[in-house]
């Protein structure tokens, strides 16, 4: 029960029990946050980690999610092993999100490869949380990469065996990362992801579900 809260439903339509779900966090105050963090862990942990910051002139530590305050928890078997924060309030595309320095070990969301190997459901890699969370909101197996670049060939073991549907950004940088992401499985052995098509006007997977064009 949060602006962010509130903007993720109206916004992007990803309910509040989806967000509970997922276990997104959003940091009324961060100082708060911050302090209690150093506490526990120590400067030079957070440092490594990325969850804290140099400052580039003076050398002074800051954290790197003070305006960045919503947080997508990466998890894998139930814990976390990375964060992503995003800005809710920013307008430039280059500012809206905030990554720690692990260089994303995992997908988004990459415990429903594990379910999908159970259950034999395909699964849908996205470009980004909220694309990721509109899926799994629909019911279906999804994962995602940090943009068009975060897909990371290390990755490939979890997707062995799995049906993959690319179901990135409609512009041209998702459509050459998408073909790009593609010949990676290829290269590999593993069988072709199959590339989502999005409908004319379409932007993202998230649009498409807002706007009721989903099959």
């Amino acid at each position: 029960a949060t602006a962010a809260g509130d903007w993720l439903s109206s916004e992007k339509g990803i309910t509040t029990a989806t967000q509970d779900r997922f276990g997104l966090v959003y940091l009324e105050d961060w100082k708060i946050a911050a302090g209690d963090l150093k506490t526990r862990f120590g400067l030079d942990a957070l440092l490594d980690l990325g969850i804290y910051g140099l400052d580039s002139k003076e050398k002074k530590p800051y954290f790197v999610f003070a305006r960045h305050r919503l947080l997508f928890p990466f998890r894998w078997k139930g814990q976390p092993v990375d964060c992503q924060g995003r800005n809710v309030e920013a307008d430039a595309k280059g500012d809206r999100f905030r990554n720690t320095a692990s260089a994303n070990p995992l997908p988004y969301n990459a415990d429903d490869l594990v379910a999908a190997k159970t259950t034999g459901d395909p699964v849908f890699l996205c470009e980004g949380a909220t694309d990721t969370l509109t899926l799994a909101q629909s019911g279906r197996r999804a994962v995602g990469t940090v943009g068009t670049a975060g897909f990371k060939p290390a990755w490939l073991p979890y997707f062995e065996g799995l049906t993959v549907h690319i179901a990135f950004d409609a512009d041209d940088p998702g459509q050459r990362a998408a073909a790009e992401v593609s010949k990676i499985f290829v290269a590999a052995g593993h069988r072709p992801p199959k590339v989502v098509k999005l409908p004319a006007g379409v932007k993202d997977v998230n649009q498409l579900f807002r706007e009721g064009k989903a099959k």
